[in-house]
Order: structure tokens, then sequence, then C-alpha cells
């Protein structure tokens, strides 16, 4: 049995776009489409892509912050916000049925050596202080993590293949 729903039709997507499943199953309607076909087109790394950096500098200036970074999907950016805060031998405290945990092949495990420690969560996704606590390890050179950190996702998901149902 599969852990996802069946996809709907394209058709379906069109006429109600914004499915919250997942960053990449949400499909452009009409309009976007349609701009998408006006868009001049560059190369971000030569911030020649005039969108992003409008983008960019609109977010940066809603937030009142000096700049901002534009990702296109969740799992890039969740992993770029773990290892920006974290280095090799560090730990992260995370729900267990968080999609970063769940989803996202563990990838801050894999590229930037941070080890996860799953923590249980509620049925609205929060944890307890207490079973937060109880993971962090003490300070001490001879064990294996450095520093513990604390992942909290802002949209929490929980599939009926988690739940059991």
């Amino acid at each position: 049995m599969s852990q996802y729903k069946k996809n709907i039709s394209n058709q379906e997507k069109l006429e109600s776009p914004i499915d919250f499943r997942s960053d990449t199953v949400t499909l452009p309607s009409h309009e976007m489409l349609a701009s998408i076909d006006n868009t001049k087109l560059g190369d971000d790394v030569y911030e020649e892509d005039i969108e992003v950096i409008e983008l960019q500098e609109y977010a940066a200036n809603l937030l009142g912050k000096e700049a901002s970074l534009f990702f296109p999907s969740g799992t890039q950016s969740n992993l770029t916000a773990m290892l920006a805060h974290c280095q090799r031998g560090d730990e992260v405290l995370i729900g267990r049925h968080y999609h970063t945990n769940v989803y996202e092949a563990r990838g801050v495990s894999v590229l930037g050596g941070v080890g996860i420690c799953p923590i249980d969560t509620s049925a609205s996704g929060s944890m307890k202080v207490s079973d937060m606590l109880s993971q962090i390890k003490d300070n001490d050179p001879s064990l294996c993590c450095n520093k513990t950190s604390l992942f909290r996702e802002h949209f929490f998901w929980k599939s009926s293949a988690s739940t059991g149902a």
C-alpha cells in the first residue's frame, strides 16, 4: 500500500491548483502559465534572473530584512536552514512525523553529517518540553554530538501512513 494518495487529474489541478500535500504537486493556474510565457529568463548565479531578484527584494522589504533568498522547494530551504545552524557532529531534535524527518531522505545527515533525534509529537505537531530536554546530550567532548538544535516545522501534516490509519 502506498503512503501517498493518488494524484488527481491535471484538469482538476488546473481548476483548483493549490495542493498542500507537497511543494511539488501544485500546478500553476492559467494566469500563471500566461505569465510564464512572458517572463524574461536569466541565470540566477550571474544575477540575470530579474523575476527572482525582484521577488527576493520584495520579500526582504516586506519583512524588513537586508536581503532574502528564494528557494524553489521546501526541502531545499529546510536543508539549508539546518545546515546554516549546525556543523558536522551536531544533532537536531525534530518531530518524529515531521515532513523533514519522514520524507526528505534525512538529507541533513547525509549531506551535513548532522544527527537526527526524532521526538514524539502530539496530533497538532507540538513536542513536550520534557521530551526535548531529555534528549539533549551533556556537553562532553567524548560524546558524539557537539551541540543540539531544535527544528520546528511551521506546517505540520501527519499522513495516514504515519498514524497507522
